[in-house]
């Protein structure tokens, strides 16, 4: 890319220069039509009239190829900022003239990317970053953070009881919920898939405090039509450091720790 725009900045040069050469003649040429000029003065004039046409021609490359450098600067540096995904990045060019063209096309682009991004990293139904997100999310940086997994009980009674679109209206309501208690507490809430939820926070995090703050998100009876559901679920956790490699153990292990805690809230029921 270096290289072409080089080669267009030498071809822009060369363009100016002859220009201003060819100015230059036409000047020389004209003028005297008009304003006689003696004739032991016209070779200078003529030498004036092409050097004038020659700096002219300098000065409208350097104002040129000054204006493509900086409009090249910040096109560069907000494809920079999408290549790294900040699809919030604009170019803020405002002129009325086919760079501004160029800048709306680029800015419509990027709005398409960011609405393809976030259509690939949310859940349809619940709003809520997906798998893929967790995916991402796990090869992003290596820190100390706290997976925990979320499964709610009895979640198949609400769609064989008042059906599937009943079970989607409380999931629904679940995701908005989440969303909240993300916002509250600093927290991050994926749905994982069907009743399962995973949610990442900071590793100070513990079992019975998520349970404290999710028994004040989502102990509101929910409501299917004029029915009150009351919600409940069971979670399990485990620390990780982001580690992609680890990322199927730390699910599995996680996994397992909420699987006992159902197993253990279905026996103290029975009991």
């Amino acid at each position: 890319m270096h290289m072409r725009f080089q080669s267009y900045v030498t071809k822009l040069f060369t363009a100016y220069m002859l220009l201003g050469v060819a100015v230059g003649i036409v000047f020389s040429i004209v003028v005297p039509a008009i304003i006689p000029i003696p004739t032991e003065s016209r070779t200078f004039f003529t030498g004036f009239a092409v050097s004038a046409g020659v700096l002219l021609g300098l000065l409208n490359f350097l104002v040129a190829r000054q204006f493509i450098i900086g409009c090249t600067s910040m096109f560069q540096q907000v494809l920079d900022r999408v290549r790294n995904g900040d699809y919030q990045a604009r170019s803020q060019y405002s002129g009325t003239d086919v760079v501004r063209t160029m800048s709306d096309a680029l800015n419509r682009t990027i709005a398409s990317l960011e609405q393809k991004d976030y259509s690939m990293l949310h859940d349809r139904l619940t709003g809520l970053p997906n798998r893929e997100a967790l995916d991402r999310m796990f090869a992003e940086k290596a820190e100390k953070r706290k997976l925990f997994f979320i499964d709610l009980d009895q979640f198949k009674k609400v769609n064989d009881t008042y059906g599937h679109a009943a079970g989607d209206q409380l999931l629904q309501e679940i995701g908005r919920r989440l969303q909240q208690l993300d916002r509250s507490i600093a927290t991050r809430s994926f749905r994982y898939g069907g009743d399962e939820f995973i949610l990442i926070s900071d590793e100070q995090m513990s079992e019975e405090r998520l349970n404290e703050q999710l028994t004040q998100t989502l102990s509101a009876p929910f409501f299917i039509g004029e029915h009150p559901y009351q919600l409940s679920w069971s979670l399990g956790s485990h620390s990780f450091n982001g580690s992609l490699s680890s990322y199927s153990s730390i699910l599995e292990i996680a996994d397992q720790r909420m699987y006992e805690a159902k197993q253990a809230r279905a026996e103290s029921t029975i009991s």
